[in-house]
């Protein structure tokens, strides 16, 4: 496989994983919400205070992951995206080289001569 067939294939698993992050994401932040308010119920019942330092040191992992899973999730690039840069890396590649050089060139006369086409369509247009 050539490093393009890469790139596609991780543009591939990079959009079912982005999936995974949001799915990680809500489940870590429900996780935070549940130990939240058990950490507010016992500090509101005095009963259940001495679990209350066993409800904040579980409320610290499932807060930092929630925003870790929430980040990464954010700014994973979505399949179509990374197609894109592939493409787009692939044309410069392809522009660069000496195949890409004479097509360039090659445009660009056929685009001069399309101008002076219309150009002398227009004058005799004009002459009429």
């Amino acid at each position: 496989m050539n490093g393009l067939s890469w790139l596609i294939y991780i543009a591939d698993v990079i959009g079912n994983l982005s999936g995974v992050l949001v799915m990680l994401a809500i489940v870590t932040g429900i996780g935070a919400v549940i130990t939240l308010a058990g950490t507010f119920v016992c500090t509101i019942d005095s009963d259940a205070m001495q679990f209350r330092d066993r409800w904040t040191k579980m409320l610290r992992p499932f807060i930092f992951s929630f925003i870790a899973f929430a980040v990464l999730a954010s700014v994973t690039p979505g399949k179509n995206t990374i197609l894109m840069i592939a493409a787009s890396e692939t044309g410069e590649q392809i522009m660069q080289s000496e195949v890409g050089t004479e097509a360039g060139d090659l445009a660009l006369d056929t685009l001069k001569l399309l101008r002076d086409k219309i150009n002398d369509e227009l004058s005799s247009d004009a002459e009429e």
